[in-house]
């Protein structure tokens, strides 16, 4: 069953990869391959790593977008994701529990009905429809689109940007017109990773797909604030203490 899924971590510094390879992080994952975004000049490219400012389609410039940088590399160039009915997108602060089971994954993701899975989420009432921050270029761009309603038809948003995407649904959303459109309206604005981590639950929304949330998925999201743009918790959110005992330089 392994065949049918593969995973793609996102990670802006190849030091982390390397850190991660020798300590085995991913090593219970099948078929992972690292995204590695940013602006990097030296070439990384390997069996193990593609370098997404090398490819010839990339949207490494608008470097805000943060992981959609790497979702827009393998939807926008022929061949990446391959002929798997699923692909995973993972983020590099992302840890793998020790009780996680392909299995389990697998077995979830066989209902016909949905799309895409988070592995983590919110009810609607907290934290996509609230004005404030994180949520701004979303509001822009329902003003500048009329767009006076969103219907909800889950109770749930999936948040962070670690999914579980049907490959083909994955191409569809990157490439459709409504996405694209997004894309353009936020720009590269400081908060645009924010925006776009709420998009695919207001695509889903808007486009009536269906979605849900895993049940114990196996993952944890640490949620390194490594651009500096949550300033929730402290300042970093643990980024610069990783970092540190890893012996990471930016």
């Amino acid at each position: 069953m392994q065949d049918k899924i593969q995973f793609f971590i996102v990670v802006h510094n190849i030091n982390i990869i390397d850190v991660f390879e020798s300590n085995g992080k991913y090593s219970k994952l099948p078929n992972y391959t690292y995204l590695l975004v940013g602006d990097a000049a030296e070439d990384y490219t390997s069996d193990k790593i593609i370098q997404c400012n090398k490819l010839t389609v990339n949207i490494e410039h608008k470097n805000n977008f943060l992981a959609y940088t790497g979702w827009y590399a393998l939807a926008n160039n022929a061949k990446l994701l391959g002929d798997y009915e699923f692909t995973c997108l993972l983020e590099y602060d992302t840890d793998v529990e020790e009780y996680f089971s392909l299995d389990n994954i697998l077995l979830q993701l066989n209902n016909k009905d949905i799309n895409v899975w988070g592995i983590t989420g919110m009810e609607t009432h907290s934290g996509i429809f609230e004005k404030n921050n994180f949520t701004t270029g979303l509001f822009t761009y329902f003003k500048e689109k009329n767009i006076k309603e969103i219907t909800t038809n889950n109770k749930m948003w999936m948040t962070t940007n670690n999914m579980f995407f049907r490959t083909q649904f994955l191409r569809d959303y990157i490439t459709d017109e409504f996405t694209i459109d997004f894309f353009n309206h936020i720009d590269n604005d400081k908060m645009s990773g924010h925006f776009l981590e709420r998009f695919l639950s207001v695509y889903c929304f808007y486009r009536n797909i269906n979605f849900s949330i895993l049940d114990k998925s196996g993952f944890i999201h640490r949620g390194y604030d490594s651009h500096s743009t949550q300033n929730i918790y402290s300042s970093d959110r643990g980024y610069v203490q990783f970092k540190t005992i890893n012996n990471i330089y930016d």
